[in-house]
Formats: C-alpha cells, sequence, structure tokens
C-alpha cells in the first residue's frame, strides 16, 4: 500500500472521535462474555485443549483486493453472516477449551459492521472474551474500506480474570501518513482461572506482515523477552507471520503472482532462523526434529497459510502452502505435539465427535487453525 491514504476528506478532521488510534506502552485489554455462561466441561482441569486460528474478518474465501489480488473490499451482511457462521460450525466440531484468533472484527465496514467477538462467544461454549485492537480508524479511504476495529482475541471456558494490551513498534518503511492509519500491531496477555487456585498465562500474537524494516523480527524478540519473563504456567501462539527453520521452499510461492505493483505487498524474504530462538525454549506443536528432515511432501501436513483459494479464477487448484501459525508453551502437550486442521477428517484426536472435522478450513480463512492439549503443570 504506497499509496494507503492517496486521498484523505479533510472534513472528517472536524469530529469529536479520533481519525485513528495507535498505542504505546501496556493497558487494559477490552472484556467481554457470551448472554449465556455455560459451566466448563471440567472444574479443575489438568489439560486445555486449545486452538489458534486467524479468522481473516469473516472473509471466507472471497478475492478482495489485497489476499488473491481481486476487486472486493466490502462483504454484504449476508455474505458476512454465512461466513461467520461457517466458522462458528467449525469451532463448535473442535469445542476448544481455549481459542486464540487474530483478524477479529467489531464494527467494520468490511464485515458489514458485525461484531466478530460477541458471535463468537454467543455462537459457541466459549463463556469470556479479551479483545485488543490492532487496526482501529473511522475513516480508510483505500480501496473504500472505511470504518476498521480489527485485532485480536483470547476466548476462554473458564473466566479471564485480567488482559493487557501491550504495544509493539510501528513499521518505518512507509510514509508518515500511510503509518498513522496502518496496523498498529500488539501483543493480547490474558490471564486465565482455570480453578484449584491456579491461573495461567494466554499470549495472542500478529506479528508484521510485508516489512522491509525489521519490524517483524522486532516483534518476535519482544514476545520471547515477554514469555521468558514469566513463571507461570503459559501458551503462546498466533500468527507469527514466519517460517520453521529447515523449511524445504521457503520463496516463489504459488499464490504470490500476481502481485498488485502499487501495493506494499512485496516484503523482505522468510529468514529460515526467525523461530528457532522459540523451538529452542519450548515445546511446540510442531516437531522440529521431523519436519526439519523431512521434503516438501513431509513438511506439508504442518503448513498453515495460503492466499489463493481452492480453486482459482483461472481453473488452477491451490492447498496450504507454508507455516505461518505456532502454539508453544513452557509445559508440555500431549503427544508432543499437535495438530493443524487442513481438510474434512482433519482432527480425530480433537473433534467433539471424534470423527474429524465436516467443515473445510480451506474454504473459510486463509489460514488454518492449530490444535494442542495443554497439559497444566
Amino acid at each position: 500500500m504506497t499509496a494507503f491514504l492517496r486521498i484523505f476528506p479533510l472534513f472528517l478532521l472536524l469530529g469529536c472521535e479520533p481519525l485513528f488510534n495507535a498505542w504505546e506502552g501496556s493497558e487494559p485489554a477490552d472484556l467481554s462474555q457470551a448472554a449465556t455462561i455455560e459451566a466448563a466441561g471440567v472444574a479443575a482441569p489438568t489439560d486445555l485443549k486449545v486452538m489458534s486460528w486467524n479468522l481473516k474478518y469473516g472473509g471466507g474465501r472471497i478475492n478482495f483486493w489485497f489476499d488473491y489480488w481481486g476487486d472486493r473490499a466490502i462483504m454484504t451482511g449476508d455474505e458476512a453472516d454465512a461466513n461467520i457462521s461457517a466458522m462458528i460450525g467449525l469451532i463448535n466440531e473442535v469445542d476448544p477449551d481455549v481459542l486464540i484468533s487474530q483478524e477479529v472484527e467489531r464494527n467494520s465496514k468490511r464485515t458489514a459492521y458485525r461484531n466478530m467477538v460477541q458471535l463468537v462467544l454467543d455462537g459457541t461454549k466459549l463463556n469470556y472474551a479479551a479483545y485488543i485492537p490492532v487496526w482501529q480508524a473511522r475513516f480508510v479511504a483505500t480501496q473504500g474500506i472505511g470504518r476498521v476495529d480489527s485485532g485480536i482475541v483470547v476466548y476462554s471456558k473458564y473466566p479471564i480474570t485480567e488482559a493487557l494490551r501491550i504495544a509493539q513498534r510501528d513499521r518505518t518503511d512507509q510514509d508518515g501518513l500511510t503509518q498513522a492509519f496502518y496496523l498498529h500491531r500488539g501483543i493480547l496477555q490474558a490471564k486465565i482461572d482455570v480453578g484449584d487456585g491456579r491461573v495461567v498465562d494466554v499470549i495472542n500474537v500478529h506479528t508484521a506482515a510485508y516489512d522491509n524494516d525489521g519490524a517483524n523480527a522486532d516483534h518476535l524478540l519482544q514476545i520471547k523477552e515477554l514469555v521468558d519473563g514469566l513463571s507461570s504456567n503459559f501458551l503462546v501462539g498466533g500468527d507469527f507471520n514466519a517460517i520453521p527453520p529447515g523449511t524445504v521452499n521457503h520463496e516463489e510461492f504459488d499464490d504470490e503472482e500476481p502481485v498488485p505493483t502499487d501495493t506494499d505487498f512485496q516484503g523482505a524474504p522468510y529468514k529460515l532462523d526467525a523461530m528457532q530462538p522459540f523451538f529452542d525454549s519450548y515445546a511446540a506443536h510442531l516437531p522440529l526434529a521431523e519436519y526439519e528432515i523431512g521434503d516438501e511432501d513431509v513438511q506439508q501436513k504442518w503448513f498453515s497459510h495460503t492466499v489463493a483459494p481452492p480453486l482459482d479464477d483461472q481453473g488452477r487448484s491451490h492447498f496450504w502452502n507454508r507455516t505461518l501459525d505456532y502454539i508453544f508453551t513452557n509445559s508440555s502437550f500431549a503427544g508432543d505435539r499437535g495438530e493443524v486442521l487442513q481438510k474434512p477428517g482433519d482432527g480425530e484426536d480433537f473433534t467433539a465427535s471424534g470423527g474429524g472435522i465436516v467443515g473445510d478450513p480451506m474454504e473459510l480463512s486463509d489460514h488454518a487453525p492449530v490444535l494442542v492439549k495443554w497439559s497444566l503443570r
């Protein structure tokens, strides 16, 4: 988005509401709860089923202008309702104790002003939510995006007693106006009371993408320093926008063309060592020792992202082509690993039915859900 805001209506300056929001330091997150609180399945659990999923603001596989380079920027109400309902259906198939999500909208024009935070709470067995905004602007002129309130959420069946938004540095490789109305990344740290006097930390992250100034590397370092300083039982997960060490195919992905020339979506290449410090220190959903010695066919089962739809308008088929989503802990995961829900039938060990999922994640988002059974110490 080189010219993210070439045209800006000055009359908006007359309003009382801020034109955009940016943050420094830390501040309380927004807490909310379901209309009806349901009792958690286990009063004092020894493990939690955790799901991490970038919801792509309920956009499904609509061909948006910045995604697979289509001509759409906003959804109709019917489209938003259908996509969000399908996502909620998949969440209910898994029935997680904790869900950490990115790209969740509240009152954004592009999602027909739906409050996804509350819709997920009221449509699932999840009772509590902590939300922090990442992109919050009264009006974004580019492509008619308009009002935006988009962020990341920790959902939980168990009470969230406290939650913080911890600011991450903004990108510096953009002009000043673009920086102001662009995403302002933050870390969401939520404390969850799982009963029996135990409080655990769940950290949700969504680091910089397409940066050419080292923002992603700085974000990863800040996250690592934060979790290194925790004495509690913690889990950190989300969309790290970085690939695992030892990834065979780390450039020229099949969903990169055609990229518009008037955007900033041609970021620096992925770095193969970016995630190594997390794997060195903590248990991961992905078994790195197996991943690194495998070829692309072996590594593919851990891929969680592609911007391309299952079938594009040129008749080409696509599948997940790289790993950007992770879950780490300072305790352990059942079986020493998790699973990525890539297609119908996956997740036999995680779904409520035991028969794997029915919904197709490739149709619902540009990210696949990552699942773990988190052993509490």
